[in-house]
């Protein structure tokens, strides 16, 4: 995976949190106290991912801020990211995503 030719230490997938406010949360990955979600685009096309993109950001919105509540710091990446190693490795980085530890 790319996280792990970019030099970043392991991570926990599809990590299930309970947040104040809005409940059980699924994240993709997880470091300590950093959660990288993934996202796709079409999620806020209309109609496309069978919510409305209203509702889809509004969502967000109040699981940032519980996230954050809880001392978590959020970071997000696009496919467009995964394009960019060296951009994405920039910005996991300053979310503070630890690098992995050699024996």
């Amino acid at each position: 995976m790319l996280f792990d030719e970019l030099s970043f230490a392991a991570r926990q997938l599809q990590m299930e949190l309970r947040l104040t406010g809005v409940g059980r949360v699924r994240v993709d990955f997880m470091w300590e106290a950093i959660v990288c979600e993934f996202d796709g685009m079409i999620k806020y096309a209309r109609g496309l991912s069978g919510v409305d993109a209203q509702e889809v950001l509004q969502r967000e919105k109040l699981s940032e801020d519980a996230f954050r509540l809880h001392s978590y710091c959020v970071a997000r990446i696009t496919w467009a990211d995964l394009d960019r190693p060296d951009e994405l490795k920039r910005k996991l980085r300053l979310a503070g995503v630890p690098g992995r530890r050699y024996s």
